[in-house]
């Protein structure tokens, strides 16, 4: 039985997606040994991209992957525009995948948002997005 995940990459992707998803185990395979990736878990409900859990040493990560290249690109460079501001890092990237440090449980912004005005959380995204500068593209993966 193909779960959502198939069937959404085939119904939008065509036999281009069913390629894609045929490879993505070696793919995965080839990135875990180049990186030393481990422990890799594929998180539930995946509906348009490949979304793996794991760890890089001791350092806990997430590996994603998509046929949707160019959304992957803009996700990226959005993250490397608000680096340093409490986002996520972007450890290494490639077309159509990327490694980035895994968001430890911890606080939720949304309890933070819910006890500050509204005006206060405006003003500061402002304030953030004059600050996000633009990433260089150093950390892309190595292709030996």
């Amino acid at each position: 039985m193909m779960n959502t995940f198939h069937s959404n990459i085939i119904n939008i992707y065509g036999e281009k997606g069913q390629a894609w998803l045929n490879e993505l185990s070696e793919v995965v395979t080839a990135i875990s040994s180049r990186l030393d990736l481990r422990d890799l878990i594929e998180v539930t409900n995946l509906t348009y991209n490949y979304v793996l859990s794991g760890f890089r040493g001791d350092n806990p990560i997430i590996l994603k992957a998509s046929l949707d290249s160019e959304g992957l690109a803009r996700e990226t460079f959005t993250l490397k525009c608000f680096a340093g501001y409490d986002t996520v890092k972007v450890l290494a990237e490639d077309d159509g995948i990327f490694l980035l440090e895994r968001a430890v449980p911890g606080t939720s912004l949304r309890c933070k948002a819910s006890k500050a005005p509204k005006f206060l959380l405006v003003y500061r995204f402002r304030k953030l997005k004059y600050q996000a500068t633009f990433p260089n593209s150093s950390s892309a993966f190595n292709h030996h």
